[in-house]
């Protein structure tokens, strides 16, 4: 395992161990949950744009959001993208 360090203000180091502590970890384990859980909304945020631009297929942002079909199909929803079109069904039959 990798090892980062980063220089946090007092404030932030104050919310990390405040959220360590209602949480039951240590800082370094609440650092890393609170890391991983950012970094899979930047997955899912970068394949919705990436699907709505018409860069990615469906099946592959899906992959990339790190969901099945099923959940990134209801992000979509949430997110109010349009996913099925004639235009695009076309392309993804095509392609």
């Amino acid at each position: 395992m990798e090892r980062v360090e980063v220089p946090l203000d007092d404030d932030l180091a104050g919310e990390l161990a405040s959220y360590a502590r209602d949480q039951h970890l240590a800082e370094d384990a609440a650092a890393e949950q609170l890391l991983s859980e950012a970094l899979a909304e930047w997955r899912r945020d970068r394949a919705v744009e990436r699907f709505a631009d018409g860069d990615l297929t469906f099946d592959r942002a899906a992959e990339l959001a790190e969901l099945d079909p099923w959940a990134f199909a209801d992000l979509l929803r949430e997110r109010e993208v349009t996913w099925v079109d004639s235009e695009r069904v076309v392309a993804e039959l095509d392609g």
